[in-house]
């Protein structure tokens, strides 16, 4: 067995769709996050339909932390949101009334990394120095 298979299975990663997702319990900035999810096989979590955001939902409800979590989305160019995976823009979107800030708003400037909640699901625009576990995706499972 590679290290790198030894340290995938040694994380609780969960399967679901061909993908699997790891649930960070450390409290970091989105940087960071970003950082540990590829040190360990994955980047921050993209999401594509509802059905994802809705099961990644319910796995953050079992969460101990009962919080905001990191997504893989930024907006490096105020209000052009893409995914950090491959840079696509993104499609489903499933943020909270009056998010994200549009880019007539002076937050639209700071709010750049995007978090859900555990309890809704709804998505945030936040600053990225803000400090919240993190949910990583792999596109290969050791399982």
């Amino acid at each position: 067995m590679t290290s790198m298979e030894e340290d995938f299975k040694r994380r609780q990663w969960i399967k679901y769709n061909k993908h699997c997702y790891y649930i960070g319990d450390d409290s970091v900035r989105w940087t960071d996050a970003e950082r540990k999810c590829r040190e360990i096989g994955g980047y921050l979590a993209k999401i594509g339909d509802s059905s994802e955001n809705s099961w990644i939902k319910q796995q953050l409800s079992k969460s101990s932390k009962k919080t905001y979590y990191w997504l893989g989305s930024t907006d490096v160019v105020n209000g052009d949101w893409r995914w950090i995976y491959d840079q696509t823009q993104i499609s489903y979107k499933n943020f909270d009334s009056g998010r994200p800030f549009p880019t007539s708003n002076s937050n639209s400037y700071t709010f750049n990394c995007i978090m859900m909640h555990y309890s809704n699901g709804y998505w945030y625009d936040y600053p990225c120095t803000y400090t919240i576990p993190y949910v990583c995706e792999s596109n290969f499972c050791f399982q």
